[in-house]
């Protein structure tokens, strides 16, 4: 029996406790209908109540979720694609940080013939990945908030977009040549950097980089990300 289920029966049978004390102790009669009534009422309330504490749980659990800085020596790389459908085109938003949270390099580049959402993640994976090369990074943890994407990074055996299944396959073997780097899933929350470019590079229709200096648009969250370095090194 689920909690659920138990807390439904207890609310009936306090219903029928509560109309047997109003005709004991105050004379006070309820026909049968009155009583379903009363239940329904009460166990539309349980429900009602029920949903509102689900809701707030889950609001509470996810504004927790933060970006996590990575060890000391590793970099961490979040990347982001953004897709319109209308326009089949695109948006990548890409940031390299060490373990203080420092910005270490980022970019937004414009895409155009994009065909899906794991298309755009895609080419900013490609992207990424060639840019890590360029810079030597050695020790990487590569973050995406695309389940499908990381999943078909993960796997031998994946499903996803025909289209796209060679894109996947070239960079797998570019990535997995470097054996100390990693890729894993992040929730969007712990991604907003990368879709904050993503999101300006595909409005804006704007490839830019920054090397040294952040763009003046994410400065803030590189600041709220910052200040989770302490808590966690």
């Amino acid at each position: 029996m689920t909690q659920d289920v138990l807390c439904r029966i207890l609310t009936v049978a306090w219903c029928l406790w509560n109309a047997r004390c109003d005709k004991v102790f105050k004379g006070c009669n309820i026909t049968v209908d009155g009583l379903i009534t009363k239940c329904e009422k009460e166990l539309a309330e349980f429900a009602f109540r029920s949903n509102q504490t689900t809701r707030t749980t889950i609001r509470q659990s996810r504004h927790s979720l933060h970006w996590f800085p990575p060890i000391r020596g590793t970099f961490k790389i979040n990347i982001d694609g953004s897709f319109m459908k209308e326009t089949l085109t695109g948006g990548v938003g890409l940031m390299i940080r060490d373990f203080a949270g420092t910005h270490q390099g980022s970019k937004c580049i414009y895409l155009t013939h994009v065909t899906s959402p794991e298309h755009a993640e895609c080419r900013g994976l490609w992207e990424e990945v060639n840019w890590a090369k360029e810079k030597k990074l050695h020790i990487v943890q590569f973050e995406m908030d695309s389940k499908i994407v990381v999943a078909a990074m993960s796997k031998d055996n994946f499903t996803i977009d025909w289209r796209i299944h060679n894109l996947i396959l070239d960079i797998k073997k570019f990535f997995f040549s470097s054996v100390s780097w990693q890729i894993n899933y992040v929730s969007k929350e712990q991604n907003k950097i990368a879709d904050i470019l993503s999101k300006v590079a595909r409005t804006e229709r704007l490839t830019s980089v920054w090397l040294i200096d952040p763009s003046s648009l994410i400065q803030h969250q590189l600041q709220v990300d910052k200040s989770f370095v302490n808590t966690f090194s």
